[in-house]
Parts: C-alpha cells; structure tokens; sequence
C-alpha cells in the first residue's frame, strides 16, 4: 500500500488529542485505506495489536451493528481495557453521533471514523459533536501522488522517476481519468472508464438517492450532468431548471437547490461562490461548481478535447482545495479572477488558460490580475508552455509545474 503522507502525518499528530477523528470525503477517494496506514502505523508505535478495534460498515460482517447500541456493546466487549476504534463509514450506524460521543466522555476509547458525505455533522444528532471533533478532509489523488501510484505500479516501488515528456503525458491521462487510487491498478482505458462509469452509480444511488429518498433519479443526473458540463461557468438553480423547462420537463428551482446540494454533500460537486476583491465581501450569487473529480466527469458526459479549459481549471480548484486553501471566485472593477485562495490569513489569486499565444488572451488573462491593488501574489496557469515568464509583477507557469510545486 502506498502512503499518502498529508495525510497520514495529519492523522498521526492528532493520537492522544482528546477529540473524535473524523475523515470524510468522497467514496472511493482512500478513506479506507488511511484507517489501514492508520493501523500500521499505531502498531509500529507499539500498541498491542488487540487494543485497535477496525469496522468497516461496508462489509456483511458487521451488519448487525447498524444500530448504535449494538455498536456500542459490541466495541466494549471488545476493548475493555480501552484502546482505538477505527469506524469506516460511519453513516451507515444510526445513531453514530451517540456512539463516539459517549466514547469521547469516558475517556478510554480513541475514535477514528470515516464518512463518504459532508452532512454528517449538521443533523441534529451531529450537533452532539459539535466542538468535540477534528475534521480531515480527503480528496483523490494529486498529479504528485498519481505520479507515485503510476510508477509503483508499472515500474516498481524503487523505480526510476518519469521523464518529462512520460510526465506530460501522464498529465493529459489524469485530467482524462482522474484520480482516484483504483483506477491505478485497472489494466487498461476501457476497464478504468467502466470502474467510474459504476462508481458514478454508486456515490449517486447510496449517497443521494438511498439517503436523501430522491423520487426522480433521472433528474438528478441529469442536474449533475449540467454542473459538469458547465465546469467554470456561473451555474444557479434558476438556469438549470430553465433548462429542464426547455426540454419539456418540469423541475423546480427549489428542486433543482435541492439536489445540488445534496451532490455536493456526496462530494461529486463542490460549491465555489463569488468574492468581490475591493469590497472584501463574498457574494450569495451566481455560484460556479466544479467537479468531485474529473474522472467522474468524464464517465457522465464523455471526455471531450474541447472541454480543456474546463478541465484544467477543474483540476486547479481542486489542487488548491488539496493545499488547505478556501477558494472563491474574485471579482474586481467588473472582471473576474478565477481564483482566490486563502490560508492562514494569506491570499493568492489565480488565472487558468490553455495558452498564452495571442495578445487579446494575454490582456484578458493579465487584465483582472492587473487592476487588484494589493501586495499579495498573482499567477497566470497555462496548459502550454509559454517563453512569457511573467509581467507587471504577475508569475506565469505552467499548469504541469504549478501541480509539481
């Protein structure tokens, strides 16, 4: 198994800190498997192997334990003396929140679990969590990472590193499959496109439909199929059920709320709103959103070449959302700047183009970064190289080296 240290390192700091550990994000993105490093990692420290206690709700094993009571006993029993529970899918034992909760309050019981949907702790019973947990927050693989899973897997763990031109190609393939771990051990593209194409299924009938009883499964593709399809662009309820009314069908807007947000809990879509630079305020409209992960994408609607503006913005969302950025669309004078980031107080503002090779690209993309007065940094990400290294103070780089730094 292939570390992933972000995360793992993150994990490890937080054994012995007094709170519930939970770790949620989309499913199949390797929640799963951090709980086994996880493990690893707790028994090379010396923990006895019988005081970690690891279930994984996925499996019929422990079906009989969805009822937190049960769940409950049968963890006591177990570790008596105390230890670590490692809870994989948390969401799937009713009441979960009443299980971790009275761990916590005695005091012998360390919790680890994991969830494959955002709204865990915004039920009334996650409210009994709340101010008692640290959240880690987990996406698929970075190109860094997919780089490591690639050449473990076709090389070996002790291979030799990619070439530059093998890395270029490499990119094209994961804005083309994405990254989650599976799809690295999976033989060829028809077998990987399969894998999404099932995997779409699952997040949408198990993490939307079965959770949130959705009456009309069609239409909540479909509405996920819009969102991917205008990866980049402002996209509102408003427009898409306008949309729908187009195509003879009738959703409403609150409907069409509805469903976006509950794809957006299941972490198949993530929510960007607006961020008026000058007058430092966010604004509760014309919402973009981006993609979970392009591989998802591209089994919905196909992949396409002429979508790689789309794409590549896609993937530099999600790379800042990776680094522990928030991220907002910024508007300034009138123009937009695809990204604002901000951590710890710091900002960053990004543009993301194909290319560099015409003048009126080049004033558009340096355009917005040029009227924001503030010292923070400024950085144009092109898909192709450019000889332009950078102007007025405003970095220009490659999509490929930005995802390396």
């Amino acid at each position: 198994m292939i570390p992933r240290p972000q995360y793992t390192d993150a994990l490890r700091k937080s054994i012995g800190i007094p709170l519930i550990k939970i770790i949620t994000g989309i499913r199949r993105c390797g929640k799963s498997s951090l709980l086994i490093l996880l493990e690893e990692s707790l028994i090379a420290g010396g923990v006895e192997p019988s005081r970690i206690l690891k279930v994984n709700m996925e499996s019929l094993e422990f079906d009989y334990l969805r009822e937190y009571g049960a769940m409950y006993r049968f963890v006591k029993e177990r570790l008596p003396e105390g230890g670590f529970f490692l809870l994989d899918e948390a969401q799937e034992v009713s009441g979960w929140e009443r299980l971790v909760a009275s761990f916590l309050a005695e005091g012998k019981v360390e919790c680890f679990v994991t969830g494959s949907n955002a709204s865990l702790l915004t039920s009334e019973l996650g409210i009994l969590l709340t101010g008692r947990y640290l959240k880690f927050s987990v996406l698929p693989l970075t190109f860094k990472e997919y780089l490591v899973f690639q050449a473990a897997r076709s090389i070996g763990p002790n291979g030799t590193e990619s070439s530059p031109q093998d890395r270029r190609s490499l990119l094209a393939s994961y804005l083309r499959f994405g990254g989650f771990p599976a799809i690295q051990f999976l033989g060829d593209d028809d077998s990987i496109a399969a894998y999404l194409s099932t995997l779409l299924d699952s997040i949408l009938f198990r993490d939307v439909v079965k959770r949130h009883t959705i009456r009309d499964p069609e239409a909540l593709r479909r509405i996920l199929a819009f969102a991917f399809d205008n990866v980049g662009n402002i996209t509102s309820s408003r427009r898409i059920s306008e949309y729908f009314k187009s195509q003879r069908r009738t959703v409403s807007i609150d409907t069409v709320a509805n469903y976006l947000g509950y794809l957006c809990d299941a972490f198949a879509l993530h929510k960007v709103s607006r961020f008026d630079i000058k007058g430092k305020q966010r604004l509760e409209f014309s919402e973009k959103y981006y993609a979970g992960d392009l591989g998802l994408r591209n089994a919905l609607l196909g992949y396409r070449s002429s979508d790689i503006s789309g794409l590549i913005e896609n993937v530099v969302f999600l790379e800042l959302l990776r680094r522990g950025n928030t991220v907002s669309i910024g508007i300034v004078g009138g123009l937009e700047v695809d990204f604002v980031a901000e951590k710890s107080g710091q900002r960053a503002y990004f543009q993301v183009c194909v290319s560099m090779d015409d003048s009126s690209t080049m004033e558009r993309e340096f355009g917005s970064l040029k009227r924001i007065d503030d010292h923070w940094p400024k950085t144009v990400i092109t898909y192709t190289p450019t000889p332009l290294s950078g102007k007025l103070g405003i970095q220009v780089i490659t999509l490929h080296d930005f995802l390396m730094e």
